[in-house]
């Protein structure tokens, strides 16, 4: 990440934190995301349609991150960079609650 200034990184588990990855790697918190979310395949879903039921939000949190690294517009309520989100495995996001 030192040598590429537009590399992010996405870590995925149920108890990542982006500030414990970010301190790990000794790289800016700002370009590291944490998925709290059950790492699983395939996926079926309306892959364009964020919050649909049948989509399987693991897949579309990564998505939304690689929207936002490519400086693509994000749908709203999605996973960004320098926070941890969780999901409850229906396609919906929410910051998760800060570390103390």
């Amino acid at each position: 990440m030192e040598d590429n200034p537009l590399l992010r990184l996405a870590a995925v588990g149920p108890s990542q934190s982006y500030q414990q990855v970010a301190a790990r790697l000794g790289v800016d918190p700002g370009r590291v995301a944490a998925l709290k979310a059950k790492f699983g395949f395939p996926t079926e879903g309306k892959f364009d349609n964020p919050g649909h039921p049948s989509d399987n939000g693991l897949m579309g949190g990564l998505r939304e991150l690689a929207r936002i690294a490519y400086e693509i517009k994000a749908h709203p309520g999605v996973p960004r960079f320098g926070m941890t989100s969780a999901t409850s495995g229906d396609g919906r996001w929410q910051e998760d609650a800060p570390e103390e």
